[in-house]
Formats: C-alpha cells, structure tokens, sequence
C-alpha cells in the first residue's frame, strides 16, 4: 500500500489521457445513474397508484435509500476529485427531488384521469422524504469514520479485521 504522499505524487504524474479518462467516466457514471433513477422512479407509478399512504411511504423510502447507496459508491470512487464530489452533491440530489416531485405530480393526474378522483398525494412531502433517505447513506458515511464503522461490520458478519498502520 501508498502513502499519502505517494498518491498525490501519481496523481501529479497522470497524463492527459488519464485525466480525460478520470472526468469521463465521472460523468459517464453520473449520466448512467441519472438515468437509472428516472427509470426506477417511472416504476414507483404503480406504486402511487395503487397503494395506501403507508406503504407508498415505505416504498418511497426504501428506495430512495437504495439509490442512496448506489450514489455513495459513485461518489467514494470518485472522491479524491474534490470537484467531481461537489458537483454531483449539487447535481444529482436537485435531480432527485424534482424528479420525484414530477413523478408525484404525474400519479396525481394519472389517479384524478383513470379514477375520477383527487391524487391525494403530496409532491413537495415524497420529494423531501425521498430526498432525506436519498442523502442518508453519504452523511452517514462523513459523519460515521469509515475506521470504525468496518471493524463493527465485519466483527457483526462473523469475520475478522487486522487494522494495519503506517
């Protein structure tokens, strides 16, 4: 394993190829996970439609913690990038929540169109609760050190952690 010091001499050292490389499939990466939650909120529809307040909710939570996680593990590739985090911390959450407020308000309309009735379902509530289980994964990660949470994890799974220092 590198020191610190070693890192950031490669990370000097990269060539332009490599650079580009790097930004590419950032936003590769970013455009593919955009896109993957737009599809998963079109399947959430259904789900709008058909089911009670409480369990829209649960659904809704769950997967925007899900979608959280998948975020986490872009952003921990990408972190020593300090501009590629701010942007997609920036980004990719303001997506999220109009996202899912356009998807509530098209379940509204679907509900009020095929049953004749008001959606009863509330756009900026889904889209902040969506929000907040959204960003929960990466919070939890800068706010729980990373050196403690795995020593817990695998001693819970059975398994066994040697801490190495440098």
């Amino acid at each position: 394993m590198k020191s610190k010091t070693g890192l950031k001499k490669e990370k000097q050292e990269q060539t332009v190829f490599q650079k580009f490389f790097s930004h590419f499939s950032f936003f590769v990466a970013l455009i593919v996970f955009l896109i993957g939650n737009f599809f998963g909120s079109i399947l959430l529809i259904p789900a709008f439609l058909l089911t009670t307040k409480i369990y829209l909710d649960f659904f809704l939570l769950l997967f925007g913690f899900i979608f959280g996680l998948l975020f986490e593990l872009i952003i921990i590739n990408f972190e020593d990038q300090r501009h590629h985090t701010i942007i997609a911390g920036i980004v990719v959450p303001l997506f999220v929540f109009f996202n899912i407020y356009y998807i509530t308000n098209l379940s509204n309309n679907i509900s009020t169109f095929l049953f004749n009735s008001e959606g009863s379902h509330n756009p900026l509530f889904s889209s902040m609760a969506y929000l907040v289980t959204f960003i929960m994964p990466y919070v939890f990660h800068k706010v729980c050190a990373i050196t403690f949470l795995v020593p817990v994890l695998i001693t819970m799974l059975g398994g066994y952690y040697v801490q190495i220092n440098f």
